[in-house]
Parts: C-alpha cells; sequence; structure tokens
C-alpha cells in the first residue's frame, strides 16, 4: 500500500487509490494505516463507522481484498487476493 501511495504519476498514470478501513474499530485503524502506509501519500484514506453505511452490492472490502472501478466508475472487479496473502 505504502507503494501505491507515493508512487509517482507515470507509474500509475491516473489511477485513484482510496482504502475504506471497515473494521470494529475503523476510527483507530484509519488512524494506524495513515501513520504507516498513507503519510505524505496520495491515497483517499477513509472509514465506515456504522454499519447501516455499507455497500450494498456485493463487494469484497478490507484485508480480504480490493475493489477496482475503471475511469468511467464501472466495476472492473469486486474482488482480489486478499491483501494478507501477500
Amino acid at each position: 500500500m505504502r507503494k501505491w501511495s507515493v508512487a509517482p504519476p507515470h507509474d500509475v498514470g491516473n489511477a485513484r487509490f482510496v482504502c475504506i478501513c471497515v473494521d470494529r474499530s475503523a476510527p483507530r485503524t484509519a488512524k494506524e494505516f495513515q501513520k504507516l502506509y498513507f503519510d505524505g501519500g496520495k491515497v483517499l484514506n477513509t472509514l465506515i463507522d456504522c454499519r447501516e453505511d455499507f455497500p450494498t452490492f456485493q463487494a469484497q472490502l478490507g484485508c480480504q481484498g480490493l475493489i477496482v472501478l475503471d475511469a468511467n466508475g464501472i466495476f472492473a472487479t469486486s474482488k482480489s487476493p486478499p491483501f494478507l496473502q501477500f
């Protein structure tokens, strides 16, 4: 995640990265991720702190994977290999 956060524009093109913390300690996790991975980077780091705000579509969030959308906001994938397996 740190590499994505600080990658020069020619490495990521127009890609934008958003980290959404979804665990039970989302505020604490978001702060920790900001400190460990995103300070000085270009990642939008945010959280979902209310169960009612979770996506209503099938999605794989958190350390279990990531979601990729194309430039038009269309899902390229709704899941990936789990982050913790890398």
